[in-house]
């Protein structure tokens, strides 16, 4: 229980010294998120939004930095990307990201499953 506690309060703490576009970036691409995740019912899409805000959150900062990397050496062009846009972007894609890594297709095997068995086969 304390070990739960403790997640919780760094969380909380992560989220009250953020700065107010990044949290609202992150709600942002939490909703755009959840309104496309139709395929889960209510209570696993209100875990996901909650998992996808804090997730936008604590990324921002690594997602807008690669995005602003891609820019200058795809564009050739300096911008100052904010930090609300790479907060958009990870609380959309991180989620969608670990659903892909963990979901099995019909007659299929996840990607982890598959590196995961290999793994196994190698010992």
């Amino acid at each position: 229980m304390e070990d739960v506690i403790l997640i919780l309060n760094t969380l909380l703490g992560s989220v009250s010294s953020s700065e107010p576009d990044v949290i609202l970036g992150a709600v942002v691409g939490s909703m755009i998120f959840v309104t496309s995740a139709d395929d889960f019912n209510i209570y696993i899409r209100t875990i996901l939004f909650i998992a996808s805000f804090f997730i936008g959150i604590l990324s921002a900062e690594f997602t807008t930095t690669i995005v602003s990397h891609w820019i200058v050496n795809i564009f050739v062009v300096e911008a100052a990307i904010p930090l609300s846009i790479g907060a958009t972007i990870s609380s959309v894609a991180s989620v969608r990201l670990l659903m892909f890594l963990c979901i099995k297709p019909a007659k299929k095997m996840s990607l982890l499953d598959f590196f995961i068995k290999r793994g196994n086969r190698d010992e």
